[in-house]
């Protein structure tokens, strides 16, 4: 009965390591467990970082999209740019070229003008010259008085 009850003893004492060992095994069940959600939670961020990664190419296109549009807008742009500039120097030809006719019908008329101060010389001339005519007619006439009257006075003289 002693070895029987020494064999229990030994058996319980087995049975004690055994359920000690149970708990160290559960303690790393619960580690590889954890361990096990660690890896899944890392395997989550590999996989989001793949969706990321995958997502990119299409990210990068939209972006190249995005700036080749804002290219073609900016070109575009320059491009009316570029028209109103020609309209500009369209525009400023013209100014270029009313400011030459401008400038012939200033020639034009500085030329009439010079004619019409000529033809003003010519006319003050010629009143001048009329002006001398009329003086020389009124000497005549008043040598042709003087003679009418010496006419006068020999008619008188003949006549008395």
């Amino acid at each position: 009965l002693a070895v029987v009850e020494a064999r229990l003893a030994v058996v319980e004492a087995l049975l004690a390591v055994v359920e000690a060992l149970l708990v160290v095994v559960e303690a790393q069940l619960a580690v590889v467990e954890a361990r096990l959600a660690v890896v899944e939670a890392l395997l989550a961020v590999v996989q989001a970082l793949l969706v990321v990664v995958e997502a990119q190419p299409a990210v990068d296109e939209a972006l190249l999209a995005v700036v080749g549009g804002r290219l073609a807008m900016v070109e575009a742009r320059l491009a009316v740019v570029g028209a109103l500039l020609k309209v500009v120097e369209a525009l400023l030809a013209t100014v270029v070229a009313l400011l030459a006719v401008a400038e012939a019908w200033l020639a034009v008329y500085r030329a009439r003008l010079a004619v019409v101060e000529a033809l003003l010389v010519m006319v003050e001339a010629q009143v001048a010259v009329v002006e001398a005519r009329l003086a020389v007619v009124e000497s005549l006439l008043a040598g042709v008085e003087v003679w009418l009257a010496v006419v006068g006075a020999q008619l008188a003289v003949v006549g008395a």
